[in-house]
């Protein structure tokens, strides 16, 4: 199997995902590659002097069609197997809009952290010098 043939694994959807689940297979690409069997089939109803094989006649054509047909409905039946195929754009765009707010969200929550984990930190740092500063005038009777 070639690496465009691999399938490659999704990463765990996010709770917010309504329902899809996380383990779904993104499909080869090569489900989908049509062209080289296309111009193989064509090429072959044209004839030409570096051909070695002979030129198809039009009631060759069927049969010989027959594996582009299948590759065809092999990659339809793939893409009907997709999550969320029956959703509409809306729905989609929606999804999407609620996805962004609750990044935004999320966004605004870790600036406000890193914001007081800032303030906790020069505040410690501040202390820190105030007590260096101050000869150990300050000690208590458990430091000496």
């Amino acid at each position: 199997m070639s690496a465009a043939d691999s399938p490659v694994r999704r990463p765990p959807a996010s709770p917010a995902s309504d329902g899809v689940s996380g383990n779904q297979t993104i499909l080869p690409l090569s489900t989908f590659d049509i062209l080289p069997t296309l111009y193989d089939l064509l090429s072959r109803l044209l004839p030409s002097p570096t051909d070695h094989e002979a030129p198809l006649e039009a009631h060759q054509l069927t049969i010989e069609a027959s594996s582009l047909k299948i590759k065809l409905l092999k990659a339809r039946a793939a893409v009907a197997s997709l999550p969320d195929v029956d959703r509409s754009v809306e729905q989609q765009e929606e999804e999407i809009g609620r996805l962004e707010t609750t990044i935004r969200q999320q966004r605004e929550m870790l600036a406000g952290l890193s914001r007081k984990a800032q303030e906790a930190f020069q505040d410690a740092n501040e202390g820190r010098a105030t007590d260096d500063h101050d000869g150990g005038k300050n000690m208590t009777s458990s430091d000496m």
